[in-house]
């Protein structure tokens, strides 16, 4: 019987493209006040590279801007070999910004003698938190390290208190709303006198009187 042989041809085997999400740590958070996070894969020359967020394929430019919270992977196509490699999954993290409010409303006596109770009051963001507590818009007190969301300051001086420069452990920031506002008591000196009949006394106002009216011949 006849037999022949063909020419010999080559199997190459090509190697995959480099698929390596390279932005790692807090580089995968952001504030949910802000548009997401940019994402960086290995450069490969002449590669062709898609994102995915979950199965979603979501942009095909490197570095990727703007990824929101989710699980993230990014597919590599060479250039010359069109073999595909697609790299671990990331997971970006949306950090939600706090907020809070202030409260306090009270009145107190004007020489020192007694506090009122402010409570600002935090939530949701990330423990510590940092705010500065203002009176009539000046500096008053500030608080650096706050790991609860509520916190009591106790002041005797009458004035309009808000909160500002609100941070958290994120580096969110965060706004706290409303004014506490805190009064003196008026102190009267009590008088009596002598009023002739029909003559009418004279009366201030902004001020509380009780009036006493004692009769007598004459």
């Amino acid at each position: 019987s006849c037999t022949a042989t063909s020419s010999a041809v080559t199997v190459v085997e090509n190697t995959l493209p480099t698929a390596a999400i390279t932005t790692t740590g807090t580089a995968l958070e952001y504030c949910s006040d802000a548009t997401g996070v940019t994402l960086t894969a290995t450069a490969v020359g002449g590669a062709s590279y898609e994102w995915f967020n979950g199965v979603t394929s979501s942009g095909a430019t490197n570095p990727l801007t703007n990824a929101t919270a989710g699980s993230w992977t990014v597919e590599v196509t060479d250039g010359t070999s069109n073999c595909v490699a697609t790299s671990s999954a990331v997971t970006v993290v949306s950090n939600t910004v706090p907020s809070g409010t202030i409260s306090g409303d009270a009145t107190i006596c004007n020489d020192g003698s007694t506090t009122t109770n402010l409570t600002v009051s935090i939530t949701p963001g990330t423990a510590n938190y940092a705010f500065d507590i203002l009176k009539d818009a000046g500096a008053f007190t500030s608080v650096a390290a706050n790991s609860t969301g509520s916190h009591t300051e106790a002041v005797s001086g009458n004035g309009v208190y808000t909160v500002t420069g609100l941070t958290d452990a994120k580096g969110c920031t965060g706004t706290v709303t409303g004014t506490a506002t805190v009064g003196y008591h008026v102190d009267v000196a009590a008088t009596r006198t002598l009023l002739c009949k029909n003559t009418t006394p004279s009366i201030t106002t902004n001020f509380v009187y009780v009036i006493q009216i004692e009769v007598t011949a004459g």
